[in-house]
């Protein structure tokens, strides 16, 4: 088996129907298997047609309980047999040729981590919500341009590695139990390791997302507990997230006047009106105000996710 492909999903078999069959269609000229693992899903799934066909070979497994991504990609991968390991999300509609080339790729530099492109999907809606996170995979996608790719890049929505060498890293640290930051651990890990990143536009999987205001405020509370687990192991790492400016103590801000305005910026009350007034704008086709008010939101968010986490951290 060359490539070996690990998806976990949760709740969403509508648009993992259409992953899979992204992924029956690659153009690949080597044998490759599907292991879709599912992390305890409320909504069943429907008939996957695994063991039948071109999927004789793909697994579908559950968790009995809720894990997390990070202990339901280490269970894809324990499972696995491939050379390779293709990590997507269950939202990733692989366009045919995204498979062969990250094999081609792979042989061509050696074994490392490639990293392909995750444009939004055509099928998109056009809401204001969508349109702020299409703003924001732009800008990925140009960081992603650099020749230098730094270790937050390792964007596990579509990414190969040599098998050998996530297992000897032992997978993904399985503190990671929210969204967010169990890549960026894996990729910090990489980096130490001098594993090679490279990032190839030609391998493409359309990202197929649906996001509203309640969901992007939970993304990013989810966030800052992970971040607080992230910079909790390696410290030394608290610049390139720019944890300081999540607020939460003990700040390093001179003054006790800039302390007061952090209080009351990131307090409660605060948050809560933020937020009606961006939904308000939203309502009223503000565009701008919505994207300029919503940077901010999602970081009163991310404070209160680290401070939580702090908080449940010390008890």
């Amino acid at each position: 088996m060359i490539f070996s492909i690990v998806i976990p999903t949760f709740n969403r078999p509508h648009i993992l129907t259409n992953t899979l069959d992204c992924l029956e269609k690659q153009e690949a000229s080597f044998p490759y298997e599907v292991i879709v693992v599912d992390d305890s899903s409320t909504i069943p799934l429907p008939d996957l047609g695994f063991g039948k066909g071109k999927r004789s070979n793909w697994k579908l497994l559950r968790n009995e309980t809720n894990l997390g991504r990070a202990a339901t990609r280490n269970r894809g991968i324990r499972e696995s047999r491939g050379e390779y390991i293709l990590m997507i999300d269950d939202d990733i509609w692989a366009s045919p040729s995204l498979l062969q080339v990250h094999y081609q790729t792979q042989k061509r530099i050696g074994g490392g981590a490639v990293i392909g492109a995750v444009p939004p999907a055509r099928e998109i809606d056009d809401i204001v919500w969508n349109r702020y996170i299409k703003r924001r995979f732009e800008r990925i996608h140009f960081r992603l341009q650099d020749l230098h790719l730094d270790y937050g890049l390792f964007l596990t929505g579509n990414a190969s590695i040599p098998a050998g060498l996530i297992k000897d890293l032992t997978g993904f640290d399985e503190r990671f139990k929210d969204y967010s930051f169990e890549d960026t651990d894996m990729g910090y890990r990489l980096h130490k390791a001098g594993v090679r990143f490279l990032h190839v536009p030609e391998a493409v999987g359309y990202h197929m997302f649906s996001e509203d205001l309640e969901s992007l405020c939970q993304k990013a509370y989810q966030m800052g507990r992970s971040s607080y687990i992230f910079v909790n192991m390696h410290p030394n790492e608290s610049h390139a997230i720019q944890y300081h400016s999540i607020a939460i103590g003990p700040w390093n801000g001179k003054g006790a006047l800039k302390n007061v305005l952090k209080i009351i910026i990131f307090s409660g009350p605060v948050k809560a009106i933020l937020k009606h007034i961006t939904f308000a704008a939203a309502f009223l086709k503000f565009e701008t105000l919505v994207f300029a008010f919503m940077p901010w939101l999602e970081l009163q968010h991310m404070a209160q996710g680290a401070n939580d986490q702090r908080s449940s951290h010390r008890s």
